[in-house]
C-alpha cells in the first residue's frame, strides 16, 4: 500500500503500545554566557546588575493567598476542568493557562499545571491528526493495522472519506476510531517516544469515543511512563482515574 510522507519529530523512542479499539467496521474489518571584553589588571569586574523589576517571580515568591484570590483560582480551574470534561478543544488549552495565572496556594498550582499538561498533549495529538489528515488526497491508500488498509476518496482537517471493499467510511475529526486515528498521528507525530505515547492516551481518555474501559487502559499507559516533555504522567493519570468525568453536553 502507498504511504504518505511523515514529518515525525526527533524524540527518545520506548516500544509502540496502544489498543487496538473497534473501528467501527463490519466483523471482517479485523505536541548565559555571553562574550566579555578582557578586564585591564588594574581594574575589577564591575558588579553584578541588580534584578530586573520585571522579573517573573518565582512560587516562592508567591503573594500570600487571600480568600478572594483562592475563590478566583477555584473558578479558573473549574472551569478549565469543565471545557475538559467537554471536550472543546479550542478553549482548553487557553482555560488551563487563565487556570495556572489564577492559583493561589501550592495546591491549586499543582491543579491548574496537571490540567494545562493535559490539554496541551491532547491538543498536541488531535493536531497531529488533523495535519495528517489534511495532507491526504484521493487515491492515497494507507495501512490502518497490518491486516487493514483505507483507500482515500475525499479528505481535508476535518473530515475523512475513506474506502475499503466495497464501502465508504465517512468520518469527522473527533468521529475517527482511534486504530485510524493512531495510524494517521503516525504520519505527524513520534509516536514511538514517550511523549507521543502520553499525548495518544490522553486524547483517547477524553475524545468524543473514550470509554471507561479506555481510559483505564490510558492510565496504565501512563502510568509506565518515565519520560514525556513538560508533564508529569503520573499526575495526569490520577486526574483520570479520580477527577474525570465526561460531560454529556458539548
Amino acid at each position: 500500500p502507498t504511504t504518505m510522507p511523515g514529518l515525525p519529530a526527533g524524540m527518545p523512542s520506548p516500544p509502540d503500545a496502544a489498543p487496538t479499539p473497534d473501528m467501527g467496521m463490519p466483523s471482517d474489518a479485523g505536541d548565559n554566557m555571553q562574550p566579555n571584553g578582557t578586564q585591564p589588571n588594574n581594574m575589577q569586574p564591575p558588579p553584578a546588575p541588580e534584578p530586573s523589576p520585571t522579573t517573573t517571580p518565582s512560587p516562592a515568591a508567591r503573594p500570600e493567598a487571600t480568600g478572594e484570590n483562592i475563590a478566583a483560582g477555584d473558578t479558573a480551574i473549574a472551569a478549565a476542568e469543565a471545557s475538559i470534561r467537554q471536550r472543546d478543544w479550542s478553549k482548553m488549552k487557553s482555560l488551563a493557562e487563565t487556570a495556572e495565572k489564577a492559583a493561589a496556594t501550592d495546591e491549586q498550582v499543582a491543579r491548574a499545571e496537571t490540567l494545562y499538561q493535559i490539554a496541551d498533549l491532547g491538543t498536541y495529538y488531535r493536531g497531529g491528526v488533523s495535519r495528517a489528515m489534511a495532507d491526504l488526497t484521493a487515491g492515497n491508500e494507507f495501512n490502518v493495522t497490518d491486516a487493514i488498509s483505507l483507500l482515500v476518496v475525499e479528505a481535508s482537517a476535518e473530515q475523512l472519506i475513506a474506502r475499503r471493499g466495497a464501502r465508504n467510511y465517512t468520518y469527522t475529526l473527533d468521529d475517527l476510531p482511534f486504530v485510524v486515528s493512531k495510524a494517521l498521528a503516525k504520519f505527524q507525530l513520534p509516536m514511538e517516544s514517550e511523549t507521543g505515547q502520553a499525548a495518544q492516551a490522553v486524547y483517547e481518555s477524553i475524545a468524543t469515543k473514550s470509554t471507561p474501559e479506555i481510559r483505564a487502559d490510558s492510565a496504565g499507559i501512563l502510568r509506565s511512563l518515565q519520560n514525556v516533555e513538560g508533564a508529569d504522567p503520573q499526575r495526569i493519570a490520577d486526574w483520570i482515574e479520580t477527577r474525570y468525568t465526561p460531560s454529556t453536553t458539548q
